[in-house]
């Protein structure tokens, strides 16, 4: 089995699963929300200055409630709680960031496991036909021997009738066995996002 594994092709698999796999876009996409909410936090400082203007104008006939200032006049407030509030909220928004890189480095390192898993599954399984359907053929001359000297009543109706069983069984193995082959086949190209086949072509 060791023999039948290439690991330039197992990178090649591990590359396109990350490129492929739809969790990793939308890691992408978190750390691209993450930056954009850093920026906004660095952006609303702003926002702890507030800048108002009035106009009052000259108007010498009110006698009720006269304004001492005419004219135009401009203030600015300072809100001292969210000035003080402003550089966690930074922090908070850098380390949301910082936390969605680990999240899909993280599911990166688990999506080439589960990449390798797959193909080493694949690989063993391929061995195991191999090995099981080369049986076959050595159980079916076993078979056609004692088919034989049965005929020519050489055999015992016993070895022939067991040699058949085993025949039966080995047949069964095989078809399990290459059962096996399609399902690690089809779970890896899961992760892949494509066939085999088709990514032996992209090498």
């Amino acid at each position: 089995m060791l023999n039948e594994i290439s690991y330039p092709y197992l990178d090649t698999l591990i590359r396109i699963s990350k490129g492929y796999y739809a969790r990793m876009k939308v890691f992408e996409a978190q750390i691209n929300i993450a930056e954009l909410n850093v920026k906004k936090s660095k952006a609303s400082l702003l926002d702890v200055i507030n800048l108002n203007y009035l106009y009052s104008p000259k108007n010498t006939t009110t006698l009720i409630n006269p304004s001492l200032l005419n004219g135009y006049q401009v203030g600015v407030g300072i809100n001292i709680g969210t000035l003080l509030q402003k550089p966690t909220q930074v922090k908070i928004a850098k380390k949301e960031l910082e936390i969605t890189w680990l999240q899909k480095d993280e599911y990166s390192y688990l999506l080439e496991a589960t990449v390798k898993e797959r193909y080493f599954k694949y690989i063993q399984s391929l061995s195991t036909l191999k090995l099981i359907a080369q049986s076959e053929i050595d159980v079916q001359s076993v078979l056609v021997s004692v088919r034989n000297k049965f005929q020519k009543g050489e055999e015992t109706f016993g070895n022939y009738s067991a040699a058949l069983v085993a025949y039966t069984n080995q047949n069964q193995a095989k078809v399990a066995a290459e059962a096996e082959v399609f399902i690690a086949k089809a779970r890896l190209e899961e992760l892949i996002g494509n066939t085999l086949e088709s990514v032996k072509q992209w090498q």
